[in-house]
């Protein structure tokens, strides 16, 4: 099995930049719910059952879920801008390998033409 990547890097690397973009936007969201989340507790102060069950979702769901998934989408977007660089620098390296090369052939001496 043969395997060909044909990456586009201009175009991948929009990719990540939108992806950290979207992680941004996660994670004012997700502060924001942990904010109204607090504003619900401090405005039930004689529930302390509801406001205790909105603490733990908080606790124990949303700030150590949210905060994974947000680490690890930083993460990627990070890794692969890391791999996308290093991919167009192994090309643009290949390129001038093979341009070096190919100014180093010499023509053959032929007998009876000219050069």
């Amino acid at each position: 099995m043969v395997l060909k990547f044909d990456i586009h890097h201009a175009e991948a690397t929009q990719t990540v930049s939108s992806t950290g973009t979207s992680v941004d936007q996660c994670q004012e969201t997700v502060g924001r719910l942990a904010w109204h989340a607090e504003q619900v507790i401090a405005a039930l102060p004689h529930s302390a059952v509801v406001a205790a069950g909105i603490q733990q979702c908080l606790d124990e769901v949303l700030n150590p879920t949210g905060q994974t998934a947000l680490q690890q989408a930083r993460s990627v977007t990070s890794n692969s801008s890391v791999a996308l660089n290093a991919y167009a620098a192994g090309d643009q390296q290949m390129g001038q390998q093979g341009q070096t090369a190919a100014s180093q052939v010499q023509a053959p001496d032929m007998p009876g033409v000219c050069s």
